[in-house]
């Protein structure tokens, strides 16, 4: 099946030197210099590209013959990560290297530095996360500004942290965008999200807080039950757009840290447990009140967020006692 129509997909397959240019320009919103660093007599450069894309993640499948150097002068705007499948990989961003074995994967791309990658034989898997998705994850974790979003190593912090990130990619891959998956808008939000947090926990960040901004975040919650209700109407008010904690936090004037304090307190649950807690009611109304000759499970479900129908399935179980598809044929 081709992927949604929430989703693009642009590749090239050429040895034409000012179709690749023109093509990797377009896609990374920047002057890029691919050149192989071995010529051969009657052989050109050839390059195998193929992205599929949401507005704020990419996933690309890449291949380069031979020994080849790829340049930007100029910043991406976004977060590039380099799985080398066959061959392997060296990145300079910035001042920060970084070198990857097949089954290995670095940095290739910050947000706002100039980048230099080099490849040997290699076919590449990629993750391109958007700056702002990355400041959006890091919100989640604590008062941080945008410019104190960047990461300060290329390689991942440990073997699990980077296996981490190679099973989040595995999974938006195989049941986001295989087209055989639910890629609905919030589905690629949720998607989304999860790349950029396993991205900010595999390679060394600046994402900290501070002990002033943790103390800040307890005196945020001296007025917790009207915060708390306000927050929780938000939720339940935007339940069907892509909304993240940063969200939330804003519209009741908190910090990330601070909202959660609140329902960890009172609710002894999270911010985004209780929007997908809201998310399953409409899912359940849905089924309760809908056509079964119109509506799936599969459907409803994904117009919800809900990715994975397993582990839906299981949810659902746990709090209604009985299958989705039992509620839909009763």
């Amino acid at each position: 099946m081709a992927p949604s129509g929430c989703l693009r997909v642009q590749e090239v397959h050429s040895d034409e030197s000012a179709e690749i240019t023109s093509y990797l320009n377009r896609v990374y919103r920047t002057e890029v210099d691919v050149r192989p660093l071995t010529r051969q007599p009657g052989r050109r450069l050839r390059v195998d590209h193929r992205r599929v894309s949401s507005s704020t993640f990419a996933l690309e499948s890449v291949r380069h013959d031979g020994d080849v150097e790829v340049r930007a002068e100029a910043a991406m705007g976004s977060v590039v990560v380099l799985w080398p499948v066959e061959g392997r990989a060296e990145s300079q961003v910035g001042g920060r290297a970084g070198r990857a074995a097949a089954g290995e994967l670095i940095i290739g791309s910050s947000a706002a530095e100039p980048v230099r990658i080099r490849t040997s034989d290699a076919t590449l898997q990629t993750v391109v996360l958007d700056r702002r998705l990355l400041v959006e994850a890091a919100g989640d974790v604590g008062h941080v500004r945008p410019a104190d979003v960047s990461f300060t190593g290329a390689e991942p912090v440990s073997a699990s942290a980077g296996r981490a990130l190679t099973a989040a990619r595995r999974y938006v891959d195989d049941f986001v965008l295989s087209g055989d998956g639910p890629a609905t808008p919030l589905v690629l939000a949720a998607a989304g999200r999860l790349l950029a947090a396993t991205a900010l926990a595999a390679f060394p960040n600046t994402v900290v807080t501070s002990d002033r901004d943790h103390l800040r975040d307890r005196r945020d919650v001296s007025d917790q039950p009207a915060l708390l209700r306000r927050a929780m109407a938000f939720i339940e008010e935007h339940a069907a757009h892509d909304v993240g904690i940063g969200d939330v936090a804003s519209a009741v004037y908190v910090t990330p840290r601070a909202l959660q304090y609140m329902f960890r307190r009172h609710l002894d649950s999270t911010p985004m447990a209780y929007l997908r807690r809201v998310r399953l009611e409409h899912v359940h109304r849905e089924l309760v009140d809908g056509d079964r000759s119109t509506i799936t499970v599969t459907a409803a479900a994904a117009r919800w967020g809900f990715a994975h129908t397993g582990r839906f399935a299981v949810l659902y179980r746990e709090t209604y006692g009985q299958s989705p598809h039992v509620t839909l044929r009763s």
